[in-house]
């Protein structure tokens, strides 16, 4: 379970909630007013403490809920180095597959090279994930259920009858290498979305450099590549993202016998 931001946490424990929040704001105003008709301060010094009171309360409660709603992003920003890829799958269970339980695991990757990848694994991993190095060499990785730990190899499929949902992530560190190319292959039953996030401040990335291409079980193509604009963050032009689909009947949202590939690049500054 995710911990509460630390605002949150100070302000449920400390404060009580919101309820609590403008009880005491209001108190804060009465208190002065009823300081003035006992004429221990004047009315217009109460009057000015309660329009400020008022003031400062609505303001400080309007950024509680900007930083609550943008809390994701800002954490994202603070960190350089993130590279975050996000896939969530509903799925059917086939006999000539496995398939992703409803879960999560988090793959971290420690980048030593363009060619070597370290990962983590926790909880569990699902068929389909791939990563190349610039000479096309497959680095994979699967999880190993009696040591908990990641290696490079093959994904295996999960057991018939097992359920996932999957989210995938992992941190790219030390990029030495420029160019720099990555190809990230899905293959999964039913529909989902996934996102990408990429936050490297020593590299230029270019306005599109997300392309896809849609291939059958066989490998034959059926969609031509696609440039999807990159958002790009206005306070942070090092950080750039993009969002695909997986979903049935068209290329732009396949169906379950099709495999989805997408390939980007970026150049050292």
């Amino acid at each position: 379970m995710e911990r509460e931001p630390f605002y949150k946490r100070i302000f449920y424990e400390v404060v009580g909630g919101v309820v609590a929040y403008f009880i005491i704001a209001g108190l804060l105003v009465i208190i002065p007013q009823i300081l003035a008709y006992a004429k221990v301060i004047s009315f217009e010094l109460a009057t000015s403490f309660s329009i400020f009171v008022i003031g400062l309360a609505f303001i400080v409660y309007g950024l509680l809920k900007w930083y609550s709603a943008h809390q994701k992003r800002i954490d994202e920003m603070l960190n350089p180095y993130i590279f975050i890829k996000e896939e969530i799958v509903e799925c059917e269970i086939t006999k000539e597959r496995g398939c992703v339980r409803k879960d999560t695991i988090t793959i971290e990757a420690l980048k030593n090279g363009v060619e070597e990848y370290r990962f983590s694994v926790r909880n569990t991993a699902a068929k389909g994930i791939r990563i190349y190095g610039l000479d096309g060499t497959k680095l994979t990785t699967t999880y190993d259920y009696k040591t908990d730990t990641g290696y490079k190899a093959e994904f295996n499929p999960l057991k018939k009858g097992d359920e996932h949902t999957i989210t995938v992530g992992w941190k790219v560190e030390d990029l030495t290498h420029a160019p720099y190319l990555i190809r990230s292959y899905s293959n999964f039953k039913g529909f989902g979305q996934a996102r990408i996030t990429v936050m490297f401040p020593d590299y230029d990335i270019p306005e599109t450099v997300y392309t896809h291409k849609y291939y059958s079980h066989t490998q034959k193509r059926i969609g031509q590549p696609k440039v999807i604009d990159l958002i790009k963050s206005n306070n942070h032009p090092d950080k750039a993202q993009a969002v695909w689909a997986l979903g049935k009947g068209t290329p732009d949202k396949p169906d379950s016998q099709h495999s989805y590939k997408i390939e980007w690049e970026w150049k050292k500054k």
